[in-house]
């Protein structure tokens, strides 16, 4: 109802006849001859009625926990290691562990007072400064330059309904992110998985942010449950009060089903990638860490570029893409894989003028002697593969493979036409180094690339735990690495000093991108919300002049049905394009803007399978240009932000329809699918369809970003 309400004030313009103030002043007007007696409905603005339930609250004094349930507990006092404040985040007393880089010997306190000085402790708990890594570095050392960090979520109840919008996140591949939700029905639990390979430097304080987080789950456990109670009390309000009389609200709140969501449990691990030469060994209460190893290396020597084609929709989409990306890894049916002599990986894809979708899947053969006879005989044994919901992948024999070197250098890519072609080799003079999936791609943040490098896949080197580097620059040796502020740094004779410089930038960039609507979506919502008003109510004598005897539900009927005296009252001579909107922003114009693209179809009186592409869409650019000034965190931007943006391109496949899904989902995961049995108004239905249906008619025409910051703009301070 109040959507409906917000729809007619966004509407309406401050000018012509059904401007916001005369409609207000009219709805005011009807109000008065009611004579409500709104004296009462003074309690549901009193302090006492939104205080949280006694039951909801069980407040110790700092330095102690709460143990028990309501009617049998008491206040225990926290252990080493362990602290509580009763002006924390969360409704109950609970003694938390000492976060990464913290310790506490002392028993009963309300904070961690003690700060490792150096380094952090890779776990929470600690009691002893003994805990404290000094430096990282020691644990990282030469056999790994980025870990994988590792969060595992328990939710009671169902969230699969997530993963399509999650597989759209990992499909960005933004430092080999992934997200996935599994569901056992058997147990009623849903188990929330999210990875991503990180820059040790990175990971370190990506590690201890999850861990700092678990400390918080009961406390959101907490708030989940007052949440449940909170829209009781809201619930009520709206179907007592005599102010919301006139509304009609037949609010149900055992529609609702937040109080089911739950943390089960969190884990957190980091486990080191392994450089050539290392092994993984197990790090208590960590992960795993790179050991030495002393078998020799693969050479990696004899590699090849296959190609395959289906009928598969996945190269049209983020998700589809990270999909094929797990396939290709995990399930590709080479005989080798099986018997560990080779591995697969997915290079690229994309969508070829067939309308089939073609990939490349990059076969790398640990055995230095191996050949054409090996690719062929795994080729042979693999001409089809069978993919997934029936559909399959044969190889391109129109497109025979290629041996990466002498056929094909790196970083192959695939035309219209179906045919690739490959750039000689990576250009290391920039940093640019081959990968196992093929492709060529710079160090990351927090390392610097040996260019003299003459191994097949060439290595990044860690710069060091209280070193960084800059977004945009590729350092081709340890001394290029910056100082990092805050720390100390140890001389050459191994003493900690005090150093006092470090690095500002002040990175700038700009983005711009073009998305566009598809309008057809939305006005097919509208034209099914404009039949149930005609079967609901007779329309004809119903207009915006007269209210007496409306509820919000006929309210919204009239909006829908005057939806062209509106716009002709609001955005007539409206003529501003999206780059005249950018440049001032206001909610009207927008507005404006798409009821402008609607309303033109409408008066068409056109359906619009018989409209041309164009003619069903709108377009809105955005040209953004922005820095990361001294108020915000260089080394944030550098190690996150830009390189996040710098994957703009990859959007132009993301999938809307993803967000639709989601948000449908979450409709349902938490009660509020059936709007009209949450609210008791049946108009509310097409609402909630109309709110889903906007995402699904955007996509991304156009992204590009690009990095404007030049070296010297960076000072050492």
């Amino acid at each position: 109802k109040t959507l409906c309400l917000l729809l007619i004030l966004q509407c309406v313009s401050v000018n012509g006849n059904n401007s916001v103030d005369k409609i207000i002043d009219r709805i005011g007007d009807y109000l008065d001859t009611l004579d409500l007696n709104t004296d009462r409905d003074e309690y549901f603005w009193e302090d006492e009625y939104w205080y949280p339930p006694s039951n909801n609250m069980m407040v110790c004094p700092s330095g102690y926990g709460w143990k028990g349930n309501y009617t049998n507990g008491t206040c225990e006092q926290c252990p080493a290691g362990y602290y509580s404040s009763k002006y924390d985040f969360g409704l109950k007393s609970r003694c938390k562990p000492c976060g990464p880089g913290k310790w506490e010997a002392g028993k009963g306190q309300s904070e961690c007072n003690n700060d490792c000085k150096y380094g952090t402790t890779f776990k929470t708990g600690s009691t002893s400064e003994s805990d404290c890594i000094d430096d990282p570095d020691e644990m990282f050392g030469e056999g790994s330059f980025q870990s994988e960090v590792m969060v595992r979520v328990s939710l009671s109840g169902d969230w699969s309904f997530l993963n399509d919008i999650l597989m759209e996140v990992s499909g960005m591949n933004f430092y080999e992110a992934r997200v996935r939700v599994d569901y056992n029905e058997k147990d009623d639990v849903s188990t929330l998985d999210v990875s991503a390979v990180l820059p040790n430097r990175v990971a370190v304080f990506a590690q201890g942010f999850l861990l700092t987080a678990k400390t918080y789950a009961q406390s959101v456990n907490d708030y989940a449950a007052l949440a449940d109670y909170y829209s009781k009390k809201i619930f009520d309000m709206l179907n007592n009060a005599e102010t919301f009389k006139e509304f009609g609200w037949k609010m149900n709140h055992e529609q609702l089903r937040v109080k089911d969501v739950k943390i089960m449990n969190v884990e957190v691990t980091l486990n080191q990638h392994c450089e050539d030469g290392y092994r993984s060994d197990d790090w208590e209460g960590v992960g795993t860490k790179c050991v030495k190893d002393n078998k020799d290396a693969p050479s990696y020597k004899n590699s090849a570029f296959i190609q395959y084609t289906g009928e598969s929709k996945d190269c049209m989409s983020l998700g589809g893409e990270a999909r094929l990306r797990d396939f290709v890894y995990k399930k590709w049916p080479f005989p080798c894989i099986k018997e560990s002599e080779c591995e697969a990986r997915f290079t690229t894809s994309n969508s070829i003028n067939s309308g089939k979708c073609a990939i490349i899947v990059y076969l790398i053969f640990y055995d230095e002697d191996a050949g054409m006879g090996n690719v062929e005989s795994n080729v042979n044994a693999a001409r089809q593969v069978e993919y997934k919901d029936g559909t399959s992948f044969q190889y391109s024999e129109d497109n025979p493979y290629k041996f990466r070197g002498s056929d094909c250098g790196a970083d192959p890519k695939i035309g219209s036409d179906g045919s690739f072609s490959c750039s000689e080799s990576c250009d290391s003079d920039k940093g640019y180094r081959l990968t196992r999936s093929g492709n060529c791609q710079q160090c990351p943040y927090g390392t610097w690339f040996n260019e003299e490098d003459t191994s097949i896949f060439p290595r990044c080197h860690s710069c060091g735990y209280f070193n960084i580097t800059i977004f945009g620059t590729v350092n081709k040796k340890a001394d290029d690495c910056l100082p990092s502020s805050g720390y100390e740094q140890r001389n050459s004779d191994g003493v900690w000093i005090e150093r006092g410089r470090s690095i500002t930038a002040d990175p700038e960039y700009d983005m711009n991108a073009e998305i566009e609507m598809d309008l057809c979506e939305v006005v097919g919502v509208k034209h099914r919300f404009d039949d149930f008003c005609s079967d609901k109510f007779s329309m004809q004598n119903m207009s915006l002049n007269e209210f007496t005897d409306y509820n919000v539900e006929m309210l919204g009927c009239v909006v829908m049905q005057e939806f062209s005296e509106i716009y002709e009252h609001s955005c007539k001579d409206f003529e501003l394009s999206w780059s005249d909107i950018m440049d001032d922003f206001e909610w009207g114009d927008v507005a404006c803007f798409v009821a402008k693209g609607i309303y033109s179809i409408e008066k068409r009186g056109q359906n619009c399978e018989n409209l041309s592409e164009n003619d069903q869409k709108v377009s809105m650019k955005f040209k953004i240009n922005e820095d990361f000034d001294n108020d915000f965190d260089d080394e944030l931007a550098s190690a996150i932000f830009l390189p996040l943006f710098s994957r703009a391109k990859k959007m132009k496949i993301f999938s809307f329809d993803a967000i639709s899904n989601m948000m449908k989902g979450m409709f349902r995961k938490f009660g509020m699918y059936e709007m009209s049995k949450l609210t008791g108004l049946e108009m509310m239905d097409q609402v909630r369809d109309m709110i889903m249906a906007m995402p699904r008619g955007l996509s991304v025409k156009e992204s590009e970003f690009e990095f404007n910051t030049k070296t010297k703009r960076r000072f050492l301070l």
